[in-house]
């Protein structure tokens, strides 16, 4: 029986996986919304050298982060 067949017998998780810089990290499917093309953010004065800016999705607005800035990678 392959890992994957093993795997789904045992239970699975469903995982994204995503690089920042040369780390590789995942996140549980679930506890992602969706996944989206780029969109420029607009700049937020005063914000944290992290915060790129925040962005308008559906009428909610979002702040934008670079995650490699925020962790010091």
């Amino acid at each position: 029986m392959s890992y994957a067949v093993k795997s789904l017998v045992q239970g699975s998780r469903e995982l994204i996986a995503f690089r920042i810089g040369d780390q590789e990290f995942c996140v549980n499917i679930m506890s992602v919304r969706e996944i989206r093309g780029w969109t420029p953010a607009t700049p937020l004065p005063h914000s944290p050298h992290y915060v790129l800016g925040v962005i308008n999705l559906r009428g909610a607005v979002l702040p934008i982060m670079d995650l490699s800035l925020r962790l010091g990678m």
